[in-house]
């Protein structure tokens, strides 16, 4: 084995170790499954190491040696990340629940390795039950949900942005009465763990004007189909 190639499997190695360690003041990210997340850094001359490398919990996911292709390690997110040249900086879009946990950036030169920085993201997922009426208000019932380790004990909890401006609720479930004047209402959907916690705003009154756009362009193609009909069948008559 080549000087080269004993040095990055080394790396992959104190990279799988040292993730485990997690230092304080780390920057926390809350994203909504399906939109994305850029995971910002500067790792300045590239002369200056051999590889640049992130880890997810410690495992390698995505590997950029100096003048080769950018390698995406972990298979769930081919296609879906974008490393940012000549920065550094990792992009990864719509996001899924899996996607969260910590990740480092760190660089390798022969032997010394330089971690850069790491980011912890908690992707969020919200689901909408949604009964509309034609003046723009809604009957929304929201679910929040995070991905759940095997020893995590999660809450979950709802509160408005402004105090007073809403009920809040405790559990994933949220239950509202929207109309158009709530379209800037924001809600907070909190986890929390033995230690930890993170929150995901959202504004609920999306979920009603996404349900009425629904429900009108389904209307439309009804009414379309109906007219094609009724023109097929007076042709039908008006050639007997």
């Amino acid at each position: 084995m080549d000087a080269r190639k004993s040095s990055l499997l080394s790396f992959l190695l104190l990279a799988a170790l040292g993730c485990a360690v997690v230092v304080s003041h780390t920057p926390e990210i809350s994203r909504l499954q399906g939109k994305e997340v850029t995971f910002s850094v500067e790792v300045g001359d590239s002369s200056k190491f051999d590889y640049l490398i992130w880890t997810l919990h410690g495992q390698p996911v995505v590997l950029k040696q100096r003048g080769e292709p950018t390698l995406v390690l972990l298979p769930a997110l081919a296609g879906r990340v974008t490393l940012q040249e000549p920065s550094g900086s990792l992009q990864i879009r719509n996001l899924l629940l899996a996607d969260s946990g910590l990740y480092v950036a760190a660089t390798q030169k022969g032997s010394e390795r330089k971690r850069l920085r790491q980011f912890c993201l908690l992707v969020f997922d919200i689901m909408g039950n949604v009964i509309s009426w034609s003046n723009g208000s809604c009957s929304l019932d929201l679910t929040c949900r995070v991905a759940r380790g095997q020893d995590r004990d999660i809450t979950y909890s709802w509160r408005p942005a402004k105090v007073g401006r809403g009920p809040s609720s405790q559990g994933p479930k949220l239950s509202l009465y929207l109309d158009p004047s709530n379209k800037s209402l924001s809600y907070n959907c909190t986890v929390q763990d033995t230690s930890n916690s993170s929150s995901l705003s959202i504004e609920p009154y999306q979920f009603c004007h996404s349900s009425v756009e629904t429900a009108a362009h389904s209307m439309a193609s009804v009414m379309l189909s109906c007219l094609l009909k009724a023109f097929v069948l007076a042709m039908v008559v008006a050639l007997q």
